[in-house]
């Protein structure tokens, strides 16, 4: 965490124009090629299926629906509403919210021990996209060792 005693936040522009603002999303669960090649061998997956039936055969039956029944959910997974594509996880954006999680959890366990200093840090520590500790006014800290 940086120290200081500057703006309370940075602005996503400023941050942008630092080069330090987080870059993209998740990549797209499904590209083009292998929505084709899944659209592809659905058709060929239909026609054996209908021949399947049509010979009266009902283990090639079987074995068409179920990869067929396959690729659809596994389509209908890749593709959320309006039919646009899902996206990956970003790993950025996860390990930004394991990093504030962890602070979080840091700034209630200080709490329980230390009341006023855990006040003081929800008070003077922000998360978000950036993370700083930013105290409303300047501090001098004097750390003393515990010889207890």
């Amino acid at each position: 965490m940086a120290a200081g005693t500057g703006a309370r936040s940075t602005s996503p522009s400023r941050a942008a124009e630092a080069g330090l603002a987080i870059q993209g999303r998740g990549e797209p669960v499904i590209d083009q090629a292998a929505r084709a090649h899944y659209q592809r061998r659905i058709t060929e997956l239909e026609q054996e299926l209908e021949e399947a039936q049509e010979r009266g055969d009902g283990e090639a039956t079987a074995a068409a629906r179920e990869e067929l029944d396959a690729l659809i959910t596994a389509l209908t997974a890749a593709y959320g509403l309006a039919g646009r594509p899902r996206r990956s996880p970003d790993p950025v954006e996860r390990a930004r919210k394991a990093v504030t999680r962890r602070i979080r959890n840091a700034m209630r366990r200080i709490t329980r021990a230390h009341p006023r200093l855990g006040q003081h840090l929800a008070a003077s520590i922000r998360t978000g996209e950036f993370c700083s500790y930013q105290p409303e006014r300047a501090i001098l800290w004097s750390v003393q060792a515990n010889t207890g």
